[in-house]
């Protein structure tokens, strides 16, 4: 099994959503990742109503979005793939401590 790093901002930071997704609590560091803004977006099927963040490249390069590195094995990105849905992509960014982690970002 090949580890992987995954940087989180949202709720895949609470500890209930990675037992759902994952079958387990993962172990985390604090980082931080440049250059994106947050903004929120409603889930269209989703009946309370709840905001969600998602992240896009920001005009700035000062813009800073404070967030959670977590390792994970290759084959859990699916599942946090399928979780995260058809709102949001994965791509490779640098973060402030110099690891190189996938992101969810708006499509």
């Amino acid at each position: 099994m090949t580890p992987v790093l995954l940087f989180t901002y949202g709720t895949l930071q609470q500890e209930t959503v990675q037992l759902e997704v994952f079958g387990r609590k993962l172990k985390a560091w604090p980082d931080e990742l440049h250059g994106f803004e947050r903004r929120f977006i409603r889930i269209p099927d989703e009946e309370s109503g709840t905001e969600y963040p998602i992240l896009y490249q920001s005009e700035t390069s000062d813009s800073i979005i404070k967030g959670t590195l977590y390792e994970i094995e290759e084959q859990e990105l699916l599942k946090a793939d399928a979780y995260e849905g058809e709102n949001y992509r994965r791509i490779r960014l640098d973060l402030k401590s110099g690891k190189r982690a996938w992101v969810y970002i708006g499509v």
